[in-house]
């Protein structure tokens, strides 16, 4: 084994100027069965022959061509109407990507990267600074609501308004993270014992 081969499987192939598209396909695939922990099976290959499809045929549209290194079409039917061949999309096999094109593009269609590749691309700190956002509201949100209720049963006449702006959800709740929201409104709402819906009355 090289130095180079040394790094992770990830580092290794980012040193590489070009990816076989297939390659680089099943990379990607390959990636999404550790994450879902699939095992080799007959149901499995499916999948990654469809996951394959799939991806080719968006590589064979338009916005896709500054992917590629080398794009090879497959020919695979002959119009006798125009008397030529018709390119009927990529040819895996031999076509080469781009790693920073196809990891960008890639991504903004919404496929799952490993970090290392997201890191590559420059979106993993995004990604982990919007992480930790979500955890902060999520943290804010069960404080808010426990502080609500808590208060609800001391004070069963607050409205929802009076509720947001209390002393005890401004400055221990997470209040004052949500200024003119309607974030407070919601969460506490949630938790409002007179916004319990009660079952349909039965006709008499």
């Amino acid at each position: 084994m090289t130095d180079s081969e040394k790094l992770t499987y990830y580092e290794y192939w980012l040193t590489k100027k070009y990816w076989n598209a297939e390659f680089a396909i099943y990379m990607l695939f390959d990636y999404m069965k550790i994450k879902k922990g699939w095992e080799d099976t007959d149901d499995y290959m499916q999948i990654m022959r469809s996951f394959h499809d799939k991806l080719k045929a968006q590589m064979a549209n338009e916005d896709a061509k500054h992917i590629f290194g080398m794009l090879v079409t497959d020919v695979e039917r002959w119009d006798e109407v125009t008397d030529i061949w018709i390119e009927t999309g990529v040819d895996t096999e031999e076509s080469q990507v781009k790693p920073m094109e196809f990891l960008e593009w890639v991504y903004k269609k919404g496929y799952q990267l490993p970090y290392e590749f997201k890191q590559f691309i420059g979106v993993a700190d995004v990604e982990e600074k919007r992480l930790t956002q979500r955890e902060a509201e999520r943290i804010d949100k069960a404080v808010c609501q426990g502080i609500g209720q808590t208060l609800w049963d001391e004070y069963p006449n607050l409205n929802n308004e009076d509720m947001q702006y209390h002393h005890a959800i401004q400055h221990y709740g997470g209040g004052k993270g949500y200024p003119a929201d309607t974030t407070l409104r919601r969460w506490l709402s949630e938790v409002d014992p007179r916004s319990v819906k009660t079952g349909r009355k039965r006709k008499l």
